[in-house]
């Protein structure tokens, strides 16, 4: 929130447009979503298939990196719901000469990301099975629309909100001490990191697309 906050100021005193005037946008950011919703019921958009990926997770004491890491390997990965999203602060709606600008944090109220195969080595041991994520996300937006230009929209602010629904139900095997051993690790990878960089793209795509595409419609 603070970010977003400084986003604003900083765009205002950068373009050197006088006064900033702020009001209540919440009905206007309401509109948005209640578009970026349909929009992604008509297209079917509620969930969408991840392409697979591989990475490695670091590990790190006092700041130094340890010589060992975890292997991740996530395939059949489907993200959703995305259309139970919500308003969880006031937005503010800020005009500054022909510059105006909405802000906003955005919530997915009830994300599920599964992995229909995972691969998860640590050192020697490796497990195999299927994951599932629960989480709601928090998503800092800023949007803005420079008048001279016409309807010149475009999110101009996303930032991810680690501090807003930190509790993460992730479900991993559970059969062997190897499971066990190695699920001690997952866990901990994701917890520091819940969303693979894939689902946060698909997740940036929709609310960039779709979120503008209503606030600049609020222009015609």
């Amino acid at each position: 929130m603070y970010g977003t906050v400084l986003f604003v100021f900083a765009t205002c005193v950068a373009q050197g447009l006088g006064d900033v005037t702020c009001v209540n946008g919440s009905s206007t950011f309401e509109n948005m979503l209640q578009g970026y919703r349909y929009d992604l019921q008509v297209a079917n958009l509620q969930f969408v298939n991840l392409t697979d990926s591989q990475y490695d997770h670091p590990w790190t004491l006092l700041g130094v990196n340890l010589p060992m890491k975890l292997s991740l390997g996530l395939s059949g990965g489907v993200l959703g719901p995305l259309d139970q999203i919500s308003l969880t602060n006031e937005a503010e709606n800020c005009t500054s000469g022909i510059s105006t600008s909405i802000t906003g944090i955005i919530k997915y109220d009830n994300l599920t990301l599964t992995f229909n195969t995972m691969t998860a080595k640590f050192l020697l041991w490796e497990i195999v099975g299927t994951t599932t994520m629960n989480f709601a996300p928090c998503i800092s937006t800023a949007f803005t629309n420079v008048g001279y230009l016409g309807t010149d929209c475009s999110m101009t602010f996303f930032e991810w909100q680690d501090s807003c629904d930190p509790d993460i139900e992730l479900v991993i095997p559970n059969n062997s001490w190897t499971d066990s051993f190695v699920g001690f690790f997952v866990r901990r990878a994701f917890n520091s990191s819940p969303l693979p960089q894939n689902a946060r793209n698909e997740i940036k795509a929709l609310v960039n697309y779709y979120l503008t595409k209503y606030w600049c419609f609020s222009f015609r």
